[in-house]
């Protein structure tokens, strides 16, 4: 039921406590969508760096001077246009970054590998 569509005036305050759960809500809305979009950041061309990736799921991202590797984990999510991917450190098993990618963010090829990859661990765990 909407807050707005209470008959005007049922109770004393009544204005005053519609405005104040409005923006209750609408706060609540906007803390929530900066939380997801700060927390899972979408991977950007500026950003992305050559990943070599088995079909273990084991992830070795190549930067300047040294090497990252870690392995795909099998809470990874791939769904129509789109994957949810986190890597987790091989050795501490620890979490070390997760994103989004969709369809276009990637070739053909490499996306279809990826999302069998990440198929293949949520079936095997």
């Amino acid at each position: 039921m909407s807050l707005w569509s209470w008959r005007p005036e049922a109770f004393a305050f009544q204005f005053f406590v519609q405005v104040t759960l409005t923006f209750g809500l609408a706060t609540l809305i906007i803390v929530g969508f900066y939380r997801f979009i700060c927390g899972y950041k979408l991977l950007t061309a500026e950003k992305a760096d050559i990943v070599l990736l088995d079909d273990q799921g084991n992830w070795e991202r190549l930067l300047h001077t040294q090497g990252h590797r870690g392995c795909i984990s099998p809470t990874s999510l791939a769904f129509g246009p789109f994957m949810f991917v986190e890597i987790h450190d091989t050795i501490t098993n620890k979490r070390v970054e997760r994103f989004w990618l969709c369809r276009d963010q990637l070739n053909e090829a490499d996306f279809r590998r990826l999302y069998r990859c990440i198929i293949r661990l949520r079936s095997h765990s």
